[in-house]
């Protein structure tokens, strides 16, 4: 498919980026306190304000966490709280997996959707009416030897939308998490960013025995001083390149995320989750690696997806958008020929996954 002489694909993802860009200042402190509302439990200090930490790239203290489990802690109050909306008539259908959209005329998809086949868990095969249908699938990180990601993330929302005739593009841009746990398995334990925030240093193993050796700022012993001015703390794109280059160049097979000059306590009671899973491996000290963590991906639908388009909503917020009425305020100038869906990207904590 290719995009209309009204707006090459350069100048459609240009302004999807600068609507993207926009919402995430605009509208940072009203998601949050969407949140907030619907029963997320953000961390307070000691003062009673949030507590913020530090991730990678960041200057300054800037992120609302949950302990070491925000992703969980957000999926469980959304949960709860779309639990509750039974008399409104939301449905959440758990362990459903969806086959494929159901085209409103099979020769021309450019007709739209006419609704979902789902596979439920008796294992027979259903067929969903529906109107408006919204694609949040998650990524496809299970294509991949390792992936941060859930079993569920394995494409199937790209593949259906392109089946349907969307423009898929950006595939090829994957972001890979620097630090997760250089175990053998399928699907390795994250270590959040938030760990470096607070002050791990990242480590080839010969620089961790000359560390133990002679001791002092383990910040002044990291590889990461060769690539960057912000050490370990820099952006997960040029940590994990950096780390890719040290392995190549040593044949190891992971660096060291190093913890010990950090206070034992502290870690504990900030990060219980990766505490209690560094207790079962006997140490401070995290073998780690880069693994993969989202897919970056667009599908491009025209107008004529109106089944797709037209009443996409954001789930589980007060305010209730289409994607048309947002862009047309950002951009009222501009004719838009082209409607963005996002996919969901999975939260990488361990709280309860529903397919939907």
């Amino acid at each position: 498919m290719t995009c209309p002489p009204s707006m090459s694909r350069l100048s459609a993802r240009a302004s999807l980026g600068c609507f993207l860009a926009r919402s995430v200042v605009y509208e940072a402190a009203d998601r949050i306190r969407d949140l907030v509302e619907h029963g997320v439990q953000f961390d307070l200090s000691k003062d009673g304000i949030y507590d913020l930490t530090k991730e990678g790239g960041h200057s300054e203290s800037r992120i609302l966490h949950s302990r070491d489990r925000t992703g969980a802690e957000i999926e469980r109050a959304l949960t709860e709280d779309a639990a509750n909306e039974y008399e409104s008539g939301l449905r959440i259908l758990e362990d459903w997996m969806v086959l494929d959209l159901v085209r409103r005329d099979l020769e021309k998809p450019e007709k739209g959707v006419a609704g979902l086949w789902c596979l439920a868990p008796d294992g027979k095969v259903y067929t969903l009416a529906s109107r408006c249908v919204v694609l949040a699938s998650g990524g496809a990180g299970m294509l991949h030897l390792a992936t941060t990601n859930p079993s569920v993330s394995t494409g199937d929302g790209v593949a259906m939308a392109h089946r349907l005739g969307a423009d898929i593009c950006d595939m090829e841009f994957i972001q890979f998490h620097p630090t997760a746990l250089a175990v053998d398995s399928q699907n390795p334990f994250l270590i959040t960013e938030a760990m470096r925030g607070h002050g791990a240093i990242l480590m080839t193993r010969s620089e961790y025995q000359k560390w133990k050796e002679v001791g002092g700022d383990p910040a002044e012993i990291s590889y990461m001083n060769r690539y960057s001015e912000k050490g370990s703390l820099d952006t997960r794109d040029v940590v994990a390149r950096a780390t890719d280059s040290e392995l190549k160049r040593s044949g190891d097979s992971h660096v060291l995320l190093v913890t010990e000059h950090l206070d034992v306590q502290e870690i504990r009671e900030e990060f219980p989750t990766i505490a209690n899973k560094l207790a079962e491996y006997g140490g401070q000290c995290m073998k780690v690696n880069f693994y993969l963590d989202y897919t970056v991906s667009e599908k491009l639908l025209e107008p004529d997806f109106m089944a797709l388009t037209a009443s996409l909503r954001i789930p589980y917020l007060r305010r209730w958008y289409t994607l048309r009425e947002r862009l047309l305020k950002l951009f009222p100038e501009q004719k838009m020929d082209y409607f963005w869906i996002s996919l969901k990207i999975s939260f990488t904590g361990e709280g309860k996954n529903l397919r939907n």
